[in-house]
């Protein structure tokens, strides 16, 4: 069950600011194109999903935007692929652009 202690979703205008008190899991909420959330940055920690190492930021990027890692694994194994700044990768599908840094982690990821 989710325990915010934030949740501000006047009729007026609605917000999607959730500030969550524990780790995140299947039963949290996730933005949607043309609704994302405004998840606070440093919500999630890094991590391994799949075999793929995302950074907090990523995960946190993907759960306001509404990206599955499965998203993320297609536009990097289907992508087209192109060199950014720093060294990084950056992948694109139809889905989703994916940046990876030179070491192999997903840095961040958005809806196309």
């Amino acid at each position: 069950m989710l325990q915010a202690n934030t949740i501000d979703e006047s009729p007026e205008l609605p917000s999607n600011n959730i500030t969550l008190e524990h780790d995140l899991g299947a039963e949290d909420p996730v933005g949607r194109l043309g609704n994302p959330l405004n998840i606070q940055p440093g919500t999630n920690q890094q991590t391994t999903i799949n075999g793929i190492d995302y950074t907090g930021h990523a995960l946190d990027q993907m759960q306001g935007r509404g990206l599955m890692p499965s998203v993320v694994e297609d536009t990097i194994t289907n992508g087209a692929v192109s060199a950014g700044r720093g060294g990084v990768s950056i992948y694109v599908t139809g889905q989703a652009r994916v940046v990876v840094s030179q070491d192999g982690r997903i840095i961040t990821a958005m809806p196309q």
